[in-house]
C-alpha cells in the first residue's frame, strides 16, 4: 500500500508510471478508495462539528429565557408580567408570542409581515410558540409540532424539553459521523464511476484498456492527490460543482499525457536488440517469477534498453526530456506498471 501511494505521488513527476498499476489487483485500490472516503468522512466531521456543537449549546442557554405561560383552551396565553420572547443567537433562535395569529398550511404557513421581519433567517433551527400554534424549523424548512397545546404544556415542561436535547448530544455525534460517511462514499464512487466513464469512451479507447476496471484504476490513481487537497480546501472554503468540473477535466488530461508518455517511453525500449532478447528470458521464465519479479525484470530491461540508446545517441527527444535517474529502479520497481502493458503486448 506504501508503495502504490509512492507512485501515486511519483507520477506527478512521471506521469507515464501510472499505466504500470492499471493491472494490479483490484483489493489494493478498494484500500485506496476507502483511505479517500476516510478522509473525506474526518474532513466533513470536523466542518459541521463545530456548528452542530454550538447549536446544542445555544438550545440549552434558551431554556433560561422561556416566560411563564400556559395553555388554555388550546391557545398560548403568557401570564400578565410577562412579555414575549424573541432569543436569537448564532445558530438557534427562540420565539414566545401570544400575540401572533398564524394562518395557512402547516408546512407553509403565513407570519404577519412585522414579525417575520423580527425572525432570524440565518439560525440553523428555531423553535415558534404563537398563539394557536407551534412549529420548529430545520435548514429554513418550517413544521408544525402538532398536539402541543392539547397536553399540559408549560413553562417547566418546555424548559425540560429544551434540556433534554442535551442528553442526546453524542447521539447526534454518532449520526453525523454516519452520514458523513454515506455521502463520503456516495459521493467518491459517483466521481470516480462519471470521470472512469468519460475517460473510457474518450482517452483509453485502445486494445490496451479494453476492461472497464482498468480505467477505474487509473482514475482512482489520479484522483487521489486532488481529493486530498480537496478534503483539505472544504475545511478552510466551501467548494461547490466546480471543483469537480476541474477535477474531472484535469483527470482525463493526466491520463491522456500519461499514455503519451508511456507509450513514447515503451516504443523507445522495444526497438532496442538487447530488450528483445531480454523479453524472450523473461517469456521463459514467466511461470517461475511473481508479478513483484516480473515487474522488476521488466523494469530493469526497459532501463538498459534506454540507457543503451542513450549511451548510443540514438535516445532523441526522450533523453532531453528526461534524466536517466528518474527511470531508476527504486523509482519504477513498486509500480507494476510495464508488466501489465509486457502482458498486452505478449
Amino acid at each position: 500500500m506504501k508503495q502504490l501511494i509512492a507512485i501515486i505521488f511519483s507520477s506527478l513527476r512521471m506521469p507515464q508510471q501510472i499505466f504500470g498499476l492499471s493491472k494490479v489487483p483490484f483489493k489494493f485500490f478498494r484500500r485506496l478508495s476507502r483511505l479517500i472516503i476516510l478522509w473525506l468522512t474526518v474532513t466533513s466531521v470536523l466542518v459541521t462539528f463545530k456548528p452542530l456543537s454550538q447549536l446544542f449549546d445555544d438550545v440549552k442557554a434558551s431554556s433560561s429565557n422561556l416566560p411563564d405561560f400556559h395553555i388554555v383552551d388550546g391557545k398560548l396565553e403568557l401570564d400578565q408580567d410577562q412579555k414575549p420572547v424573541y432569543f436569537q443567537s448564532q445558530s438557534f433562535q427562540l420565539v414566545v408570542d401570544d400575540t401572533v395569529t398564524v394562518s395557512g398550511p402547516q408546512d407553509q404557513p403565513t407570519i404577519p409581515t412585522d414579525i417575520a421581519s423580527r425572525l432570524s433567517t440565518k439560525s440553523m433551527a428555531s423553535f415558534f410558540l404563537f398563539k394557536d400554534r407551534a412549529f420548529g424549523q430545520v435548514a429554513g424548512r418550517m413544521m408544525q409540532i402538532t398536539d402541543l397545546y392539547k397536553a399540559n404544556f408549560n413553562k417547566q415542561v418546555a424548559s425540560q424539553t429544551l434540556n433534554s436535547i442535551e442528553n442526546y448530544r453524542w447521539i447526534f455525534y454518532l449520526s453525523l459521523v454516519i452520514m458523513a460517511w454515506i455521502i463520503s462514499w456516495l459521493l467518491y464512487w459517483f466521481v470516480v464511476l462519471l470521470i472512469s466513464y468519460l475517460a473510457h469512451f474518450t482517452t483509453l479507447r485502445s486494445k490496451s484498456f479494453k476492461l472497464f476496471s482498468q480505467t477505474m484504476r487509473l482514475v482512482i490513481q489520479v484522483t487521489f492527490v486532488p481529493f486530498l487537497i480537496y478534503g483539505l480546501l472544504q475545511i478552510i472554503m466551501p467548494l461547490g460543482f466546480v471543483f469537480f468540473v476541474f477535477l474531472a477535466l484535469y483527470t482525463v488530461a493526466f491520463i491522456y499525457y500519461a499514455q503519451q508518455r508511456f507509450m513514447m517511453s515503451l516504443f523507445s525500449a522495444f526497438n532496442s536488440q538487447a530488450f528483445k532478447e531480454g523479453m524472450q528470458d523473461l517469456q521463459e521464465d514467466a511461470n517461475k517469477l511473481s508479478p513483484e519479479e516480473m515487474n522488476e525484470r521488466f523494469m530493469s530491461l526497459i532501463q538498459e534498453a534506454r540507457q543503451e540508446r542513450h549511451a548510443q545517441g540514438e535516445d532523441g527527444e526522450e533523453a532531453t526530456d528526461a534524466n536517466p535517474q528518474d527511470y531508476t529502479p527504486q523509482d519504477d520497481q513498486p509500480s507494476q506498471d510495464s508488466s501489465d502493458q509486457d502482458q498486452d503486448t505478449k
